[in-house]
């Protein structure tokens, strides 16, 4: 796969994420501005975090790692990520 094609699908996998948590956190009965997630799903931010992860995936994948290896680290730290935002960085933007 190229990589230009990876990163497309990479973005596209991004906007989803955050459409559907934009979705999610309406049908908690948020309502109002949810600008950052409309520009995650409109694509004018993320794109660079969506470039980095296909860039790092085809980079481990040109060293030999496995897919199923690299899925699991990133897996394993955006999980980490997450618990971290959520018991550390209270308020943070």
């Amino acid at each position: 796969m190229a990589r230009g094609t990876a990163v497309q699908r990479a973005a596209r996998r991004w906007q989803e994420c955050a459409l559907y948590v934009r979705g999610e956190i309406r049908a908690k009965g948020v309502h109002g501005e949810l600008r950052r997630l409309d520009d995650y799903v409109n694509g004018s931010r993320g794109a660079g975090m969506a470039k980095l992860l296909a860039d790092f995936a085809a980079y481990c994948r040109d060293h030999g790692l496995p897919a199923n290896r690299v899925a699991a680290h990133l897996g394993s730290m955006t999980a980490d990520v997450v618990a971290d935002a959520y018991t550390n960085d209270k308020g943070a933007a």
